[in-house]
Order: C-alpha cells, then sequence, then structure tokens
C-alpha cells in the first residue's frame, strides 16, 4: 500500500503542443518509488472523440502526442512505470510491450467512477487478475490493409485485399491475441478425457497464490485457412477459480449449434496449451 500519492497532469490532451518540464518529471520520482501513466483514447461527446458510435478510427496507434510523453518520461526515470490505457476497442501498443523500462501495462476499458479503486487492487495485488480479451489487438499496420468499406470476415482471395479479420481469419501477427490475459499466477493445463460433445480439462495452479482463469475450447479444421474454412473457432468455454499449487477439472461441453449442423468435426486430436 503506497504511503504518498501525487498526480500530475503531464498532457492537457491530445491536440495541444506537447509541453513537459524535465523538472515536473523528476519531481514525481523524488518522493516516489514507480509511476503510473494513463494512456489511451478520449470518450466524450464532442467533435474531437477517438471512438464512439457513428465514428471510424483510421489508425491504432495512440493518438497525439502520448507516445512522446511515455518516450520523455522513461529517458530520465530510472524506476518502473506502469501503464494503464484507456480505450474500449484495440490501441496499438506494441512499441511499450517491447520496452524493457515498461513494467505492465493494464488494459482498463472505461470503468467508470469506480475505476481508480479497481485499477488500484489490481496493481497493488488486492485482487488477481483473470480476465481475457474479448477481441483481437492488431498492430496499427494492419488499418492500410483493409478497406473501411469491407466488411467481410474472410481474407479476399486477391494478395491485396482484405487479409482477414479476427482471430478465425486473420493470420498474421498482432499486438495481443483474442482470449489473452495475464495474472499474478501460473497456470498448466491438460486433456483428461473428451467425446464428440464435451471435453475434460485439468486445470493446475503452478504457484501459491490463489486465481481464477477461463478456459477456452477451439476447434480447428484439418485444411484450417484454406478456401474460407476458419484458422480456428471457439466451440466452448469455462472460467474456473484454482487454489494455489492446487489442481481442478472442468468439463467444456462444446456448441449444441455446431453439433447439430454437423459444421464441425470433434473426433481429432486434442492438445491442451496455455497462452503466456
Amino acid at each position: 500500500m503506497p504511503k504518498k500519492r501525487k498526480f500530475e497532469h503531464l498532457c492537457f490532451f491530445f491536440f495541444f503542443p506537447f509541453v513537459i518540464s524535465i523538472f515536473t518529471v523528476f519531481s514525481l520520482f523524488v518522493y516516489f518509488d514507480w509511476l503510473t501513466i494513463l494512456i489511451g483514447l478520449k470518450k466524450k461527446k464532442k467533435k474531437r472523440t477517438q471512438e464512439s458510435e457513428g465514428n471510424d478510427r483510421t489508425s491504432l496507434a495512440l493518438p497525439g502526442v502520448q507516445n512522446q510523453l511515455i518516450s520523455s518520461i522513461a529517458n530520465v526515470t530510472t524506476g518502473p512505470i506502469i501503464l494503464v490505457l484507456l480505450s474500449g476497442g484495440c490501441v496499438d501498443v506494441s512499441q511499450w510491450q517491447q520496452d524493457s523500462r515498461i513494467s505492465a501495462i493494464l488494459w482498463a476499458g472505461y470503468p467508470g467512477m469506480f475505476g481508480g479503486l479497481a485499477i488500484f487492487d489490481v496493481i497493488f495485488g488486492e485482487v488477481n487478475p483473470s480476465a481475457m480479451l474479448t477481441q483481437t489487438w492488431y498492430l496499427n499496420s494492419y488499418v492500410n490493409h483493409v478497406l473501411m468499406t469491407d466488411m467481410n470476415m474472410r481474407p479476399s482471395s486477391s494478395n491485396d485485399g482484405n487479409p482477414g479479420r479476427g482471430y478465425r481469419y486473420y493470420p498474421g501477427s498482432v499486438n495481443y491475441p483474442f482470449g489473452y490475459g495475464l495474472s499474478y499466477t501460473s497456470f498448466s493445463c491438460s486433456v483428461q478425457n473428451h467425446t464428440t460433445t464435451s471435453i475434460t480439462i485439468k486445470v493446475n495452479n503452478l504457484k501459491s497464490i490463489p486465481g481464477s482463469t477461463p478456459v477456452l475450447a477451439y476447434w480447428a479444421p484439418t485444411n484450417a485457412g484454406a478456401r474460407g474454412l476458419p484458422l480456428k473457432r471457439l466451440i466452448g468455454f469455462d472460467k474456473i477459480f484454482v487454489d494455489a499449487q492446487a489442481a481442478k477439472d472442468t468439463t467444456l461441453n462444446f456448441y449444441s449449434e455446431f453439433i447439430i449442423s454437423g459444421e464441425i468435426n470433434t473426433s481429432g486430436t486434442f492438445t491442451c496449451e496455455t497462452l503466456k
């Protein structure tokens, strides 16, 4: 629990000239051992909002001078830096994901009036995070390959067309994949048994911290990605709590609509893996 907290408004939003004094940056670390920087998109009902209903983004990069702000702070400080990202959709933060000066990146969505308390609890270990991303987080270069008027999920047959959308159809590199999420503990999994309609997974908590984790079941066709077939498809999921250094089984029932329609064949080989 921190003994002292200090807030500085370092960037007067995205459209003003970027001004940050070295004195201000150093003053933050005179009293504190680490720094949390809130970054992201503006969501207000004004003309300059980055994302809202009826407003299509043309870039997935952090808008304005936020990258310069982070870089300037990282260049003159030695303590840990935590980035808290406020946005509804994906933002390309790969630059900071790969930067050793950034200790952690926490996506908080638009958490509302109690969001600060929730962010505080996660950063200080009061809560063990267990969420996973509900969408694919693309690199900013992705927008250069898809026309805004092209609503197709499947990739185009031409080499210069739509490369595909989402975890089902996009085979390229991404910032974070669908279903990605971190925890203060580590899990491993193994297949116990399966039928054509369900699968039982054993989940092991490998550390001394209890925690919850989603368990996702995917189906991948033999010719994944060919002739319009998906690379894989989510067919079942669950979320379970596992005590520290303990194990628990969970049975995932495959979605009935896939089984009844005969769209998928679940008589193949089952494997188990964890996303890092």
